[in-house]
């Protein structure tokens, strides 16, 4: 989903930090994917790393589309467990290729 040649721009912006890996593995799947903003965030909406604008909004409404408290045709949801901890990744925009969001989350957070 990811391979379209950004392999030099990958090895190039990287990170041992997970937090700091992540946040740039958000930004290049946001842009690649499209969307407004990409957000990873604990079951109750505390926001782990974000890309875009209103990546922490996000978050919050992604808990409630979880919790089934609304729906929302803008924002997509997937969920996640890394060892024992829960995280939601969500989406603002085109939600194709969220799945591979997740596993490139759950790659850096393991």
């Amino acid at each position: 989903m990811f391979d379209d040649g950004g392999v030099e721009e990958r090895r190039v912006r990287r990170s041992d930090e997970p937090r700091k890996a992540l946040g740039l593995f958000l930004d290049v799947a946001r842009k690649r994917l499209g969307v407004h903003a990409l957000s990873v965030s604990t079951p109750g909406g505390w926001l782990v790393a974000g890309a875009g604008d209103g990546a922490i909004l996000v978050a919050a409404l992604a808990v409630n589309v979880d919790a089934g408290l609304c729906k929302s045709a803008e924002v997509s949801i997937s969920k996640l467990e890394v060892g024992r901890e829960e995280y939601v990744v969500a989406a603002l925009g085109r939600t194709k290729g969220l799945v591979a969001v997740s596993d490139g989350v759950r790659r850096i957070l393991s």
